[in-house]
């Protein structure tokens, strides 16, 4: 017979303390694209500056950031348009995202409005959500 565990797998392994440390639960992460418009290829330099920028902002907004560059592609007009990106990702406190939210959220607008972009990714949690 199969026991069946009511919590799933998860819960079953989830980390509530590690003593000597705090908890940041709450993972954010922002697509940083290296394109103007659909495929325009911006410098090197202006992606770094882009990059650079959004360390500095989710730094001040959630106390840190890791980042790495990918690669990440999208279907337009029937084909797959590829790009260079960097996911800068912050994890925060419930209170912080909570208070800092829509300060993010804002300013990923204002990105994707002077970068160009008819659209800028940003995940929650595991969850895309495209702005």
């Amino acid at each position: 017979m199969v026991r069946k565990h009511s919590r799933g797998v998860k819960g079953r392994f989830a980390v509530k303390k590690v003593p000597g440390s705090f908890k940041l639960p709450i993972q954010t992460a922002t697509l940083i694209p290296s394109t103007r418009g659909e495929s325009v290829p911006v410098s090197r330099a202006q992606f770094q500056s882009r990059v650079t920028e959004a360390r500095r902002f989710l730094s001040r907004l959630f106390g840190g950031y890791t980042s790495v560059r990918a690669v990440g592609g999208f279907v337009s007009k029937g084909r797959v348009i590829r790009e260079q990106v960097a996911v800068v990702t912050a994890y925060a406190s419930r209170d912080a995202f909570r208070k800092n939210k829509a300060r993010w959220l804002s300013w990923v607008r204002q990105k994707k409005r002077a970068w160009g972009q008819e659209s800028m990714g940003i995940i929650i949690e595991g969850d895309m959500f495209w702005i």
